[in-house]
């Protein structure tokens, strides 16, 4: 049986590659063995490659569970599996790309605040030249921040 069929069994389907609880770390859950630990590890590098290049939707998700490739869960597996169901669901989407203006560049910036067991925050950037990101990216903050503007602040100094 292979792993993604594995990953894509159970009822439902996925609208969004993440529910709310995302980022929600139980003490409680046991590791996958080993066999699955490396599946899941797989799995995860090659969605982070495909986020990367053609599903920037698929960013957020795919960046917490890189932070989990190490000693993933249960839990982790069945975000994982949500991700693929989403992606299976969306498999028709495509990416567009227009450049209206080349000598003028927008970003778009956004951060969470205490999003991460950590407390640290997370920031989402995106830039383009028209219509369609060129280029995006989702990632934990490397520093804690005191509230939701300093949050902002950091995730708008690493753009």
């Amino acid at each position: 049986e292979s792993a993604p069929e594995e990953l894509l069994l159970g009822r439902g389907q996925a609208r969004t590659p993440a529910a709310n609880d995302l980022f929600k770390i139980s003490d409680t859950e046991k590791q996958l063995p080993k066999h699955r630990s490396d599946t899941f590890h797989s799995l995860t590098a090659q969605l982070l490659f495909l986020c990367k290049r053609s599903r920037p939707d698929l960013q957020v998700a795919i960046a917490f569970l890189c932070t989990r490739v190490q000693e993933p869960t249960e839990e982790d597996w069945k975000k994982l599996s949500r991700v693929l169901k989403y992606l299976m669901n969306t498999k028709d989407m495509f990416l567009t790309m227009e450049a209206n203006d080349i000598k003028q560049f927008k970003w778009w910036v956004d951060s969470s605040f205490n999003a991460h067991w950590d407390s640290k925050g997370h920031s989402g950037r995106s830039g383009t030249l028209g219509k369609g990101a060129i280029i995006s990216s989702s990632q934990k903050q490397k520093v804690n921040a005191g509230s939701s503007t300093e949050s902002e602040l950091i995730g708008g100094s690493d753009a």
